[in-house]
C-alpha cells in the first residue's frame, strides 16, 4: 500500500513538474524584448529586481534561440551578480560570454570581456591572474583596432600597476588612455583617467601635479553632469590635503563631497566622509565638532551594523577623539573594539580568498559540467514540449514508474555499497579538515618567524644606514680637509717660487752680458722653476677635476684661431730644435668649449709633441666630421711615438711608458690624463693613435657651435711721449724676498714703502704727508690681517683712500679667487709667481 501511495506522488510531482516547465515565466513572453530591455537598465541600480527576471529571460531567449537577446541578458546577468557582490556568479556568465565570443571570432567584444575578468581577479587581489587577463584583452583590443577599448585596456593595466606599487608603469599605462580618450573626446573616460594619474601622483608625495589632475577630472565630471563619481575626486582632494596636514583645505573638500553624496543618498560614503570630518576636527583640537560627527555616524550605524568596514572606522576615531579629550580609559575601549574587528575582517577575508581560490581552480570544470547539464536538460525539455500529448504523458508516466522501480530496485542492491563509501568519504573528509588546520597552525607559525627575520633585518638595515652616515660625514671632513690642503700646498709653494723666478729674471737683466756662463745659470733657474710651477698648476688642477670642482664656462670658440694663437706660442722652441710645424686648416665652423680649458689642453698637447720629436715635422689640422656634428683637431708628430702596450695605459695618471731609472723624459704623467677630463667636461672627447719610432696622432673631438664667432677688431692703442709722473706706492708683503722682487720691478716709476703686515700699513696711511698712489697688498698677511679687510678698514677710516686703485697679489690662483678679489674692492689681481712685464 505505501509503495502504491509512494507511486501516485511521483505521479503527480511529474505531471506538474512537466505543466510547471510549460508554463514557467513570470513575464508576459510576447513582450519579452521589453523586459530584455529592461534588465539591461537595471544591472547597475535595482541588481536583485535585475537578477531575478535575468534567470528567466536567459532561459527563455536559449529556447527561443534569440541570439542577440541571449547575449544582451548575459551582459546585464554578470554586471548585476557584479554590482551586488556576487563575484563568483558574475565570472560565471562572463565565461558563457567569453566562448561565444570565441565561437564567433569576435575580437572586440572578447577583449571587453576578458577586461571584466580581470577586474574580478583584482577585487579578489589575484594580481597575476588579472594581469594576465588584461593583456589578452589588450591583445585582441589592438587587433580590433577599437581605440576606445585599448584606452581601457590601458586604464585596466595602469590600475593593477597601481595597486603593486608599480608606479612608473601605472602613470604610463594612465598617459596613454587619456592621449586616447583626449582624440575621442570621451569626457566621461578622461576624467576617470585623469582622477586615476592624479591618485599616482599623490602616491609618490607629488602633491601639486595630483591636485592639477584632480581638478582637471572635476571639471569635465562636472560639464557632463556625473554627480555620482565627482565626491570621489572631492574626497581624493581632501585626503591630498590631509597628507600635508592642511587641515583647512581637507575641511573644506570633505564638506563638499559630503554635500553631494547627501544629494545622492549614498549613506555609506556619507559615513565615510562624516567619519574624515570628525577626524579632521580632532586632530585642529575642535572637539564639539568633532563629536558631533561622531555622533552622527553612531545613528547611522544602529540602522546598517553589517557594514564592518565603517565600524571599525568608527571606533578608531572614536578612540582618537577620545584620546585627544584625555578619557584614556573610553579610548582603550575604542580601540580595543577596532582591533578585534580588524582581526575578524582579516580572518573572514582570509577565508573568504581560500574560497574564492578553490573556486577559481574549479571554475571551468564546474561551468562545463553545467553548461553540459543544461544543454541535455533544454534537449529534453524541448522534445518533450515538441511532442507532449495525453498519450505521450500516460507512456512517461508508465517509464517513469518502471524506471522508479528500476532505480528502487538498484538502490536496494547497492545500498549498502554507498552507505560504506560516504562513510569511507566523511572519514576523509575528517583527515582533510585536520590537516587544513595543521597547515593553518605552520603557516602561522612562518608568518610570525617571517615577522622576526624582516624585524632583524630591519635593525641590521638602521645599523648599516647609521654607519654608512657617520661614513659619509667622515669622507665630506675628509675632502674638506683635502680641499684646505691644497689651496694652503698651492699657497706655500706659489710663494716662495714667485720669488726664485722674479729675483732670476732681474738678476738676469742686471749681470753683465759678457759672461754667457752666469746666465745659462740664471736661465736654468727660470726654466726649472717654470717646470715646477706648470706640475703645479696640473697636480691643483687634476685635483680639481676629479673633486669636480671645475664648471666649464661654454661659448663659441673659432678653431682656426685658437690652432694659429698656440702654435705661435711654440715656434721659438720648434725652430731652436729645427723642426717643421705646418698648418692644414679647414673651413670649419665655430665649436662649443671653454675657451681657458682647451687653450690649456692644446698648450700640453703640442709641448709634448715638441718634447718628444728630436727630427721631422710637427702638423695642427682642424676639420668637419660626423655629418657636420662636431670638430676636430689633429697635433700629429715624428716624434718617438708610444708603445701598442702601453696605449691602454696612456690616460692614467702619474704613469709613464719609462719608469725609475730607465726613463728618458722628464715629466710626471699627467698632461694627458689632464687633458682628457678637461675636454670630457666641455663635452667632448680624446683619441690617440701611435706606433713606435714612428709618430703619435692626438685628435681633440668637440660639438659645434651653433653659434656665429663675432669676430671683433682689436683697439689700436697710441703711446704718447708724456712724462709719467713719479708715484707713490704702498706694498704690503710679508715675504720678504717677494718684496724685494717688486720693489725692484717698480722702483723705476714710482717710490715704494714696504711694510709687512695689516698694523704696519695702516700706520703708514696715518703717517704719510701726501696719500699713496697705489696700494699694493698681499691677500695672506700675518696676526689678524687679511687683504680684504684691511683694503676695507683703510677706506673706512680714510675717506680720501676711496679713490686709490687697491691691487692684489697672492698665491691665491683659482678662478673664484680673482672674482671674489674684484668683487670686493680691487681694481686688479695678480697671482704668484707675478709676470714682470703684466705686473
Amino acid at each position: 500500500m505505501r509503495l502504491v501511495n509512494f507511486f501516485k506522488y511521483i505521479i503527480i510531482v511529474l505531471i506538474l513538474f512537466i505543466y510547471s516547465e510549460i508554463e514557467a515565466y513570470s513575464f508576459d513572453t510576447l513582450k519579452y524584448k521589453l523586459y530584455v530591455d529592461s534588465v539591461a537598465n537595471w544591472a547597475n541600480s535595482s541588481f536583485n529586481k535585475a537578477i531575478n527576471i535575468g534567470k528567466e529571460l536567459y532561459a527563455y531567449t536559449e529556447k527561443i534561440n534569440d541570439k542577440s537577446s541571449y547575449e544582451t541578458v548575459l551582459n546585464s546577468l554578470s554586471l548585476a551578480y557584479y554590482f551586488s557582490g556576487n563575484r563568483k556568479e558574475s565570472l560565471l556568465y562572463l565565461n558563457i560570454l567569453k566562448k561565444l565570443y570565441q565561437n564567433q571570432n569576435n575580437l572586440d567584444k572578447l577583449s571587453l570581456i576578458y577586461n571584466r575578468i580581470g577586474a574580478i581577479y583584482q577585487d579578489w587581489s589575484l594580481y597575476t591572474e588579472a594581469l594576465n587577463y588584461f593583456n589578452k584583452a589588450y591583445t585582441l583590443a589592438l587587433n580590433s583596432k577599437n581605440q576606445a577599448r585599448i584606452a581601457q585596456c590601458y586604464n585596466n593595466l595602469g590600475l593593477i600597476n597601481k595597486e603593486q606599487g608599480n608606479y612608473d608603469k601605472a602613470y604610463e599605462y594612465f598617459i596613454k588612455a587619456k592621449e586616447i580618450y583626449s582624440q575621442l573626446n570621451d569626457k566621461r573616460s578622461l576624467a576617470y583617467t585623469l582622477n586615476n594619474i592624479g591618485i599616482v601622483y599623490k602616491r609618490i608625495k607629488s602633491y601639486d601635479k595630483a591636485l592639477s589632475y584632480f581638478l582637471q577630472s572635476i571639471e569635465l565630471k562636472k560639464s557632463i553632469g556625473d554627480t555620482k563619481t565627482l565626491p570621489n575626486s572631492y574626497g581624493n582632494i581632501a585626503e591630498l590635503y590631509l597628507d600635508q596636514n592642511d587641515l583647512k583645505n581637507a575641511e573644506k573638500w570633505f564638506k563638499e563631497s559630503l554635500l553631494i553624496r547627501t544629494q545622492n543618498n549614498d549613506q555609506e560614503n556619507i559615513m565615510r566622509d562624516l567619519l574624515a570630518l570628525s577626524r579632521l576636527y580632532t586632530l585642529s583640537n575642535n572637539l564639539p565638532k568633532a563629536y558631533e560627527y561622531l555622533n552622527e555616524v553612531q545613528l547611522k550605524l544602529k540602522n546598517n551594523s553589517t557594514l564592518l568596514d565603517i565600524v571599525r572606522v568608527y571606533n578608531e576615531t572614536a578612540s582618537l577623539y577620545y584620546e585627544k579629550n584625555n578619557d584614556f580609559k573610553n579610548a582603550f575601549i575604542y580601540f580595543k573594539k577596532a582591533k578585534e574587528l580588524s582581526d575578524s575582517v582579516f580572518n573572514e577575508k582570509t577565508h573568504q580568498k581560500s574560497i574564492e581560490l578553490e573556486y577559481i581552480v574549479n571554475s571551468e570544470q564546474k561551468e562545463q559540467e553545467i553548461n553540459e547539464l543544461r544543454y541535455e536538460n533544454q534537449k529534453a525539455l524541448e522534445k518533450l514540449r515538441n511532442e507532449l500529448t495525453f498519450k505521450y504523458i500516460l507512456l512517461i508516466i508508465l517509464v517513469s514508474v518502471f524506471s522508479i522501480l528500476l532505480i528502487l530496485f538498484i538502490r536496494y542492491k547497492v545500498g549498502l555499497k554507498a552507505r560504506l563509501a560516504i562513510e569511507e568519504k566523511n572519514i576523509h573528509i575528517e583527515k582533510i579538515n585536520e590537516e587544513l588546520v595543521t597547515v593553518n597552525d605552520e603557516l602561522e607559525q612562518r608568518v610570525k618567524e617571517r615577522t622576526e627575520q624582516l624585524e632583524k633585518e630591519m635593525k641590521i638595515k638602521e645599523e648599516t644606514l647609521q654607519k654608512l652616515e657617520i661614513a659619509l660625514k667622515k669622507a665630506e671632513e675628509s675632502n674638506y680637509l683635502k680641499d684646505a690642503f691644497l689651496a694652503n700646498i698651492n699657497h706655500e709653494i706659489r710663494t716662495p717660487l714667485s720669488a726664485i723666478i722674479g729675483l732670476a729674471e732681474v738678476l738676469k737683466s742686471r749681470i753683465n752680458k759678457t759672461n754667457p756662463e752666469v746666465e745659462k745659470y740664471i736661465d736654468g733657474i727660470v726654466q726649472s722653476s717654470n717646470r715646477l710651477f706648470n706640475l703645479l698648476n696640473n697636480i691643483i688642477d687634476l685635483s680639481r677635476v676629479q673633486a669636480n670642482d671645475v664648471v666649464p664656462h661654454i661659448e663659441s670658440c673659432n678653431p682656426n684661431q685658437l690652432v694659429r694663437n698656440v702654435g705661435d706660442l711654440f715656434v721659438f722652441r720648434i725652430n731652436e730644435k729645427k723642426l717643421n710645424l705646418s698648418y692644414i686648416l679647414g673651413e670649419v665652423p665655430a665649436m662649443k668649449c671653454d675657451k681657458d680649458l682647451i687653450f690649456k689642453v692644446l698648450v700640453d698637447i703640442l709641448d709634448n709633441a715638441v718634447k718628444y720629436t728630436e727630427k721631422g715635422k710637427i702638423e695642427i689640422s682642424t676639420s668637419h666630421i660626423s655629418n657636420g656634428k662636431e670638430v676636430m683637431i689633429s697635433v700629429s708628430d715624428t716624434g718617438i711615438g708610444i708603445d701598442e702596450s702601453y696605449l691602454p695605459h696612456v690616460f692614467e695618471t702619474f704613469r709613464q711608458e719609462s719608469m725609475g731609472y730607465n726613463r728618458l723624459y722628464q715629466g710626471a704623467g699627467l698632461g694627458l690624463p689632464l687633458s682628457q677630463r678637461m675636454v670630457k667636461l666641455m663635452g667632448g672627447r680624446l683619441e690617440i693613435s701611435s706606433k713606435k719610432n714612428m709618430g703619435t696622432t692626438i685628435n681633440i673631438i668637440l660639438p659645434v657651435s651653433e653659434e656665429k664667432v663675432q669676430h671683433q677688431t682689436s683697439p689700436v692703442f697710441t703711446q704718447e711721449n708724456k712724462e709719467i709722473p713719479h708715484a707713490k706706492i704702498l706694498l704690503v708683503e710679508d715675504d720678504d724676498f717677494n718684496a724685494l722682487y717688486i720693489k725692484t720691478i717698480v722702483e723705476s716709476i714710482a717710490t715704494v714703502d714696504w711694510v709687512k703686515d695689516g698694523a704696519s700699513a695702516i700706520k703708514a696711511v696715518e703717517t704719510s704727508e701726501e696719500p699713496y698712489n697705489v696700494v699694493i697688498l698681499d691677500i695672506n698677511l700675518p696676526n689678524e690681517w687679511e687683504g680684504i679687510s684691511l683694503q676695507k678698514t683703510i677706506r673706512d677710516k680714510f675717506p680720501i683712500y676711496n679713490n686709490v686703485p687697491f691691487v692684489a697679489q697672492t698665491a691665491y690662483s683659482f678662478n673664484s679667487d680673482k672674482e671674489k678679489f674684484l668683487n670686493n674692492g680691487f681694481v686688479e689681481y695678480f697671482s704668484k709667481p707675478l709676470n714682470s712685464e703684466h705686473f
